[in-house]
């Protein structure tokens, strides 16, 4: 009987019988992922495309791209399980073949993501950067545009795995930000995640933007799970741990959260979203002039960063409220391209110098606005806090907690917000947002 060995130093062979044999028994697979194993095994170690699987594996049937990809997945798994050192290689537009060499380690530099993302014609790779550059800003109106490019990116290209993990960050960021807090949007970050797998498995990024999308579902234990995968598989990646510092803030871990962004701005030191992120850490470590200093050097980096400026601003509005402090929080808030947070940091700061009337003037207008959600509401706490309304600043985070707004966790633990502990409800809403710790 006619044989097609991959090579010596592997059991398997593609038989003429069309079976896959490891040593002299065959092997125990599903039909499709017989036939596709077979039909890799006897091209070896030439590429085989998709319509030569449409032909061999689906013959007389529609094979459909989801179909295979679910079918050559299945087949990795199951060599893996088998303790074969084959490895099925994706190659974009072109189509699999066989490996036998066991892959290489990956090259722990911060540009992984970089790496996988150049994979794919120009227009697909240069797509998804100027997203990723928008969704860097966070505005409003940058994650929108983002999160459309991705998903038209997506519609050209289905197989392109890292747009599908852009995404699913950019839709946990805008979830995070309270542009859209519909948890829908997790949900399909996760889809997204797990198709990226099973097209190219082992995609840059990909756990961390699991744990990213994890713990605005406040499924904490999965998320530090996936955490400490991404961890092992790229340490040196900033996004890698800038994710695991917002989850390390997410739990009341702010020392470590410091930590780790340090790392995340050691990787990438010119990232205005890391340093004042350790500014925020260094806020909930209980180091306010630290986390002053570190919100004057993301301003420094970027002067005309708006995001830069807004936390300098909040932080100072904490620490040091003046008139001047107000006037930058209303220019902020008036801003064409205001952040979610800046009209909150104009009340806050009004409520701290003492002008009560006006802040809840603010508070009033911004909860009427068509654009309000839940989030952006409970981001008013803290200067209802200052004007003596616990029991207000309390509803608004119990209405978050019940639409299970991604960022709350974070949020119930900024320093201004800890009053929120003398509430009667406290306790049972701190069992509500953390009972998965």
């Amino acid at each position: 009987m006619a044989t097609t060995s991959f090579r010596k130093s592997t059991s398997l062979t593609a038989r003429s019988d069309g079976y896959v044999y490891r040593d002299s028994s065959v092997m125990n697979l599903p039909p499709k992922e017989q036939a596709a194993l077979h039909l890799l095994l006897s091209r070896s170690p030439d590429v085989v495309n998709k319509d030569e699987f449409a032909e061999h594996v689906w013959p007389g049937s529609g094979m459909s791209d989801e179909s295979l990809s679910r079918c050559i997945h299945q087949v990795r798994h199951l060599l893996r399980k088998a303790g074969e050192e084959i490895h099925i290689e994706s190659l974009y537009g072109r189509g699999y073949r066989l490996t036998q060499e066991p892959q290489k380690p990956k090259v722990q530099i911060a540009h992984q993501r970089l790496m996988a993302a150049a994979q794919a014609p120009p227009h697909l790779s240069e797509a998804l950067m100027f997203a990723r550059n928008l969704f860097a800003q966070r505005t409003p109106a940058a994650l929108t545009q983002a999160t459309k490019i991705l998903r038209d990116t997506i519609q050209q290209a289905p197989h392109y795995a890292p747009a599908r993990v852009a995404l699913a960050e950019c839709l946990a960021g805008t979830n995070s930000w309270g542009v859209d807090t519909d948890v829908a949007l997790i949900e399909e970050g996760l889809q997204h995640l797990d198709v990226a797998e099973q097209s190219m498995p082992g995609v840059a990024g990909l756990y961390s933007a699991r744990a990213f999308l994890l713990d605005r579902a406040w499924r904490f234990r999965e998320a530090r799970a996936a955490s400490e995968r991404a961890l092992r598989d790229n340490p040196h990646d900033p996004d890698t741990n800038f994710h695991y510092g917002w989850h390390l803030l997410a739990t009341g871990q702010a020392e470590a959260a410091c930590a780790a962004l340090r790392r995340a701005i050691s990787l990438h030191p010119y990232s205005v979203l890391l340093r004042f992120t350790l500014a925020r850490a260094c806020a909930h470590a209980a180091a306010p002039e630290a986390a002053l200093r570190e919100a004057q050097a993301a301003f420094d980096l970027s002067p005309n960063n708006e995001m830069a400026l807004l936390y300098l601003t909040a932080l100072r509005a904490w620490q040091e409220p003046t008139e001047a402090v107000v006037d930058t929080a209303r220019k902020l808030a008036s801003s064409p391209s205001a952040l979610t947070l800046a009209p909150s940091t104009l009340s806050y700061a009004l409520a701290r110098v003492g002008r009560d009337d006006e802040a809840t003037a603010v508070i009033e207008a911004c909860i009427k606005r068509s654009t309000a959600n839940a989030l952006t509401n409970a981001m008013h706490v803290a200067p209802l806090i200052v004007l003596g309304r616990l029991d207000d600043a309390m509803e608004l985070v119990l209405r978050a907690s019940a639409e299970r707004c991604g960022a709350l966790p974070v949020l119930l633990r900024e320093p201004p917000n800890l009053e929120l502990k003398r509430h009667p409800s406290y306790a049972a809403l701190y069992q509500q947002v953390f009972s998965d710790m």
